[in-house]
């Protein structure tokens, strides 16, 4: 009989499935909407003249993320929800080893994207607002979920009941009657 998926590790994979491919999927949505809204307002109705109207300010980035680095991070959440799927399955077993190495990556990118957020001076090109210290306490937050996600994740993929999810038999299944009674099974 093949161990079942247990309980603890389905919240391990739906936590980072949330914080690697979806919360990256809804930035991507959210900047495009703001994009969308933004490039389509008609100034010309409010002045009632019939000539194009040029702002008096420009500039701003809505997310503090360039759109070619919240590009590749939508594609690192695609390629991570595929491996998430054959982890939900439990089939390659080495699944489990690639699935530990990409929540690794992911972090260390995320991580890094947290603390180059926190740390480095706003340009003045983008503008002073008072969204910044809402922004400031978001990544901080941002860094605090990632390294707990990530740390349940290692934890709990490392334990018994996954590891034997993942092999598909129990320890005790496969070894010889002589061997059981010295080698203990811990769970």
């Amino acid at each position: 009989m093949k161990p079942p998926r247990t309980f603890g590790l389905s919240i391990a994979i739906v936590a980072t499935v949330f914080l690697f491919t979806i919360v990256p999927l809804l930035q991507l949505a959210f900047v495009m909407l703001i994009n969308a809204r933004t490039s389509s307002i008609d100034f010309s109705s409010v002045t009632g003249e019939s000539e194009p109207v040029s702002p008096l300010f420009s500039g701003g980035n809505f997310g503090g993320i360039s759109n070619e680095l919240l590009l590749f991070q939508t594609l690192l959440g695609i390629i991570f929800l595929i491996i998430a799927i054959f982890a939900w399955r439990g089939r390659p077993a080495s699944i489990r080893g690639l699935m530990s190495i990409a929540v690794i990556v992911m972090t260390v990118f995320y991580v890094r994207d947290s603390f180059t957020a926190l740390f480095l001076p706003t340009p003045i090109t983008q503008g002073i607002d008072s969204g910044q210290e809402i922004g400031r306490a978001l990544q901080c937050a941002r860094f605090m979920g990632n390294l707990l996600v990530t740390l349940y994740f290692l934890w709990y993929i490392n334990r018994g009941p996954a590891r034997a999810f993942y092999r598909g038999y129990y320890l005790d299944d496969k070894m010889p009657e002589a061997q059981q009674d010295r080698d203990p099974v811990v769970s």
